[in-house]
């Protein structure tokens, strides 16, 4: 009997310790350069931790994010990009998942036979793509983008500024950050103009951080907020040619 229930007990004690499963809808995803992608797991496990494998690809921190095991990665130029998963419990850490992101041709631009880019192709990012469209249906001119696009330059800068003494940030919560950034669009002349494409801008960073409350703080990792403003300008440059 003692020998039983001193089974049972290792049985149970396994059962607890053993680390849970993750798994993802898909290991193999196809996006476009610059696009947002977002990993969503599968899994028990109460955290998820993300590492880029493949030099440029960009993971956001997933405690920035709405559900803290998902995560947002995304590539500035077309190639194969792997990023790798893991979970666990606070006694055991799961086996890693690996993900591989194909991301516009699946190949770099040096990866061709001339290693020359083709100019004449027509730009793939989906996000350049629904700025075009925005203006489009706004009638926003080149100039009035490359305006917005210094904005939130002006805002990306701001977002990892400090003061003088390098002590303290000059931007501590999302309302003073985007009071810098009403600021900076009314300087450049376009308060209240050309609004779709500003709420298209806005969609880009709401995708990524959770944050709706002026008094929120802004993340510690500031670079990751500076990079989100600054692809966001990139974008709008782009969709100005």
């Amino acid at each position: 009997m003692r020998t039983a229930c001193l089974v049972l007990f290792l049985s149970a004690a396994g059962a607890v310790a053993a680390p849970p499963p993750l798994t993802f809808p898909e290991t193999t995803v196809k996006a476009q350069k610059g696009e947002f992608v977002v990993l969503r797991p599968e899994t028990t496990g109460k955290w998820v931790r993300y590492k880029a494998l493949t030099p440029g690809l960009s993971v956001f921190p997933s405690s920035e994010l709405k559900n803290p095991k998902n995560t947002v990665v995304t590539a500035p130029e077309d190639g194969t990009y792997k990023v790798l998963a893991w979970t666990g419990t606070a006694e055991e850490g799961s086996d890693p998942v690996e993900v591989t992101l194909v991301i516009g041709t699946g190949k770099k631009a040096d990866d061709k036979a001339d290693g020359k880019k083709d100019d004449a192709v027509p730009p793939t990012d989906s996000f350049v793509l629904a700025l075009r469209a925005a203006a489009k249906a706004d009638g926003a001119t080149a100039d009035q983008l490359l305006g917005l696009a210094a904005a939130w330059k002006s805002t990306a800068n701001r977002a990892s500024a400090k003061s003088g003494d390098g002590q303290a940030y000059l931007a501590d919560t999302w309302g003073s950050l985007f009071a810098h950034h009403k600021a900076a669009v009314a300087a450049a002349d376009m308060a209240g103009r050309a609004t779709a494409v500003q709420k298209a801008c806005g969609a880009g960073i709401r995708a990524i951080f959770v944050t709706t409350i002026d008094t929120d703080p802004l993340p510690a990792d500031r670079a990751a907020v500076s990079a989100a403003f600054a692809r966001v300008s990139n974008s709008l440059a782009e969709a100005a040619k």
